[in-house]
């Protein structure tokens, strides 16, 4: 099934387009549902498409960037390429992009991670493809594929591909409180390797439980180039910078992004004095 989210961005694309991989949008050569998505093994499968379609015509023209959601069985074996992403333009009969993705870009096994890509739609109204050419050589699950526009990327604390050394899944959210863990980062990830370059911000949404007892430093924010081993930049947020208990806050992180292809990761690094809890973190 499509699910649209929101309103129209100023890039006239509804914000995002997501396509469930077992949904019926999307059409498969090879493989099965399984449990979330769609999979495809070495023991029943031979190479070919495990995911196509959905032929959408509401692509609006432009830069647009495309998610495709994947887990892998074994990300050590080799680095021979598992798969092929392309986005193809049916009515043309062209292929808009296509990235091959290795073994070893997965970042840990049965665990679902983002591949995304940029590319441009120059006709409105043609018939757009989301492809996975599946190579025959590992088992790979789809969860969906996300279309949105070029501007923001958004990534949810309690999901893949974000990462946690501390705290839960705390209903919309990811949580640490001071009983249960100590100092660490209560979020990294998700080396992303698809950010444009530039001067970007990343709005880091966190509610805290007590904004009066002191002001001590509670948590920091980070944007890290981990392709280089650099920090973009970090920010220290203090107990009284949150207004109000139990309600989620935006706190902004400017940064300028250089080079592109690196993977960036955006981190919180918890203080252990307080319950902090963080919803997403948006990059703009």
């Amino acid at each position: 099934v499509l699910i649209k989210y929101g309103d129209t961005n100023r890039n006239g694309l509804q914000n995002p387009k997501e396509y469930q991989a077992e949904g019926t949008l999307l059409a498969h050569q090879i493989g099965r549902a399984d449990g979330d998505g769609w999979s495809a093994n070495v023991a029943q499968d031979n190479l070919g498409y495990l995911i196509y379609g959905p032929y959408a015509t509401d692509i609006s023209t432009g830069h647009r960037f495309v998610k495709f959601r994947m887990m892998i069985d074994n990300n050590t074996f080799d680095n021979n390429e598992v798969a092929k992403l392309q986005v193809y333009d049916a009515t043309a009969g062209t292929i808009l992009k296509e990235v091959a993705v290795l073994r070893q870009k997965f970042k840990s096994t049965y665990t679902y991670q983002d591949f995304g890509m940029a590319f441009d739609n120059p006709v409105a109204g043609h018939q757009l493809e989301f492809r996975i050419i599946w190579n025959d050589i590992a088992y790979v699950k789809v969860d969906k594929i996300s279309v949105d526009s070029l501007s923001s990327h958004t990534f949810e604390a309690e999901s893949a591909p974000m990462q946690h050394l501390i705290g839960r899944a705390d209903g919309d959210g990811w949580s640490a409180n001071v009983a249960q863990d100590h100092a660490s980062y209560l979020l990294y990830g998700p080396y992303a390797d698809y950010i444009t370059t530039g001067s970007r911000t990343a709005v880091f949404r966190i509610m805290i439980d007590d904004n009066t007892f002191d002001n001590s430093n509670v948590a920091r924010i980070e944007a890290y180039n981990a392709t280089s081993g650099t920090m973009l930049a970090q920010q220290t947020i203090t107990r009284k910078q949150f207004t109000s208990t139990y309600a989620y806050q935006d706190f902004n992180l400017t940064f300028n992004h250089s080079t592109a292809g690196n993977q960036l990761e955006f981190r919180i690094y918890w203080h252990d004095i307080a319950y902090v809890k963080v919803d997403k973190v948006t990059v703009k």
